[in-house]
């Protein structure tokens, strides 16, 4: 669907398609560890930044050990998709919208991913942000669930969002969000960048806490996975070199990972490994999809939607579809699918560039600037009502 809508303006770089400085709708996707902004119409963002602040001079730096430990050794702007710090998310925005993208706001529309639970404070606050900071001539804000469903042409569907911070699941059927169907874990990316360091330390290797996390994350994304027979390959891995695989370095240094490659991962469907006592994700889906009435499951099981960088090891959809079929075996199951995009950490951006791409002419859909400066809070029930 979006190749067709996109197949003529992919080319094209803002600057061609607007000369010097851009009239634009934008889509900007606020996340925990990445802020990805672009066109509507646009399949991938034009620009990708980090929010990480750099730790501040003089503190001691996060340790590996205390895995158990929610706070990041670096500060992060964004909290299971929650800002708290508008200052620094400010001055991202400027680079993003003033350098990246180089737009004229007071002419652009655009359009925010925003936690499926906000706040009426939160939401009024990016409003004043972007019109007030910025001069946007139209905004529209849209929970991420949704927007990963649009990026699959779905109105119904469990969305299963994992990424820096934590994992989270809703359940969404014609549209309707059920809040009581929301689960949430505190797994994410960081804490599994935490797990490989400290067996990677206990390995042998001297690998630093604080300098060596990028790397640590570039080793976990290339030759970390999900085994589809825990049992089985642990005993491979120990009893053989079949699963080991030789990672080098920037220095040189070769390194050989075994079983730390699957034991990484796993921590996503067995917490406990990392010392949480959340329920792993497949027990977080089944506990989603069971606060909706029995009529709409079927809906809901039909498509299981994978969202979020964290989301990314091989073979998780299959390893959830088995786990999922088995937790569901007694319910007539028929039909359960599990949908894995191969850029999924790009799908809340993808569903916003589709959707706004859509709504570009619908009034009802956008927020303009003379209605938020007559009432902030009348213009933002116009997105509840309209």
């Amino acid at each position: 669907m979006l190749d067709k809508l996109t197949e003529d303006v992919n080319s094209l770089t803002l600057d061609q398609l607007c000369n010097g400085r851009a009239s634009a709708v934008v889509v900007l996707d606020n996340g925990s560890k990445y802020i990805r902004a672009g066109l509507a119409g646009h399949e991938c963002p034009t620009a990708v930044l980090q929010t990480l602040r750099p730790p501040v001079q003089g503190k001691e730096h996060c340790q590996s050990k205390s895995i158990n430990n929610n706070q990041a050794c670096e500060a992060y702007p964004i909290k299971y998709g929650f800002i708290r710090d508008w200052d620094t998310m400010n001055s991202l925005w400027d680079s993003v919208f003033n350098e990246s993208l180089n737009l004229d706001a007071s002419t652009s529309k655009l359009l925010i991913s925003e936690p499926n639970s906000n706040t009426e404070a939160s939401r009024l606050k990016m409003l004043e942000h972007m019109f007030e900071g910025f001069s946007f001539s139209s905004v529209s804000l849209h929970p991420q669930a949704a927007l990963t469903l649009y990026s699959e042409g779905l109105q119904s569907g469990v969305v299963v969002e994992s990424g820096e911070l934590c994992t989270q699941t809703a359940s969404i059927v014609d549209g309707m969000m059920f809040p009581s169907a929301s689960k949430f874990m505190h797994v994410g990316g960081q804490h599994l960048s935490e797990y490989l360091l400290q067996l990677l330390q206990l390995g042998g290797h001297t690998l630093n806490s604080a300098s060596d996390v990028d790397l640590v994350c570039k080793i976990k994304e290339s030759i970390c996975f999900i085994t589809t027979n825990f049992k089985r390959d642990m005993k491979l891995a120990q009893e053989t070199t079949y699963l080991m695989h030789s990672y080098t370095l920037p220095d040189g240094q070769r390194i050989r990972l075994g079983e730390e490659r699957f034991l990484v991962a796993e921590a996503v469907l067995d917490p406990a490994l990392i010392h949480k006592e959340d329920c792993g994700l497949a027990d977080l889906i089944y506990d989603s999809i069971k606060e909706v009435d029995v009529e709409n499951r079927r809906k809901l099981l039909a498509s299981i939607v994978l969202s979020g960088g964290n989301s990314m090891f091989k073979n998780l959809p299959s390893r959830l579809e088995e786990e999922l079929e088995s937790k569901f075996s007694s319910h007539n199951c028929k039909g359960l699918k599990v949908l894995a995009s191969n850029n999924r950490q790009n799908s809340i951006f993808r569903g916003g560039s589709v959707i706004a791409d859509v709504m570009l002419d619908q009034p009802h859909f956008w927020i303009s600037k003379s209605e938020y400066e007559e009432c902030p809070r009348r213009s933002l029930k116009k997105l509840v009502t309209g």
